[in-house]
């Protein structure tokens, strides 16, 4: 467990457990020094941690209702947070919509799938979710335009070379 300490107003650490029981025990961390580790609330003073204070010898404690002047340091950096868990931005399929399929269903995907990493950077992973489910959308619309261009220009091609075939053909008496 990674332990972090504020001593003369300067906040350090993380340091392994052992560490930070061996500056308790050699007296460099005193019991009204400053301690805090995942799964505390708050900042408190070493003597009021059970695991340290034994160690500790005790000294004036501070008022307990004092708010503390530090804070405590984010447990999980962005990049291992689990919410932005590989957020698809889809802007290849957008751009090849876009190029290949549906000019006007391809923009609003490629805007959409633009916006996906810069909003995973910021930490707004509900809004990349969004963003990327938006884009995903734009690109089925984009494709399936495209499909049903293909298919209305096949049956009129069918049908146009019906009537030419029957034009063509000779009449009988």
């Amino acid at each position: 467990m990674q332990w972090y300490y504020a001593q003369n107003g300067s906040q350090k650490g993380p340091i392994a457990e052992a560490e930070m029981l061996g500056k308790v025990r050699s007296g460099e961390l005193g019991p009204n020094d400053m301690c805090w580790r995942e799964g505390m609330q708050d900042w408190l003073p070493i003597s009021r941690v059970e695991s340290l204070s034994i160690i500790a010898a005790p000294m004036g404690v501070p008022n307990a209702a004092e708010a503390s002047p530090y804070t405590p340091p984010s447990t999980v950096p962005r990049e291992y947070n689990q919410s932005s868990a590989h957020i698809t931005n889809y802007l290849w399929q957008a751009i090849a919509v876009t190029v290949l399929c549906c000019v006007p269903f391809g923009i609003p995907a490629i805007i959409y799938a633009a916006k996906v990493d810069g909003l995973v950077a910021r930490g707004e992973y509900d809004a990349a979710r969004a963003a990327s489910k938006r884009a995903k959308q734009w690109c089925i619309a984009a494709l399936l335009s495209f499909v049903v261009i293909v298919i209305v220009a096949l049956l009129f091609g069918a049908i146009g070379a019906a009537l030419e075939q029957q034009h063509l053909a000779p009449s009988q008496p």
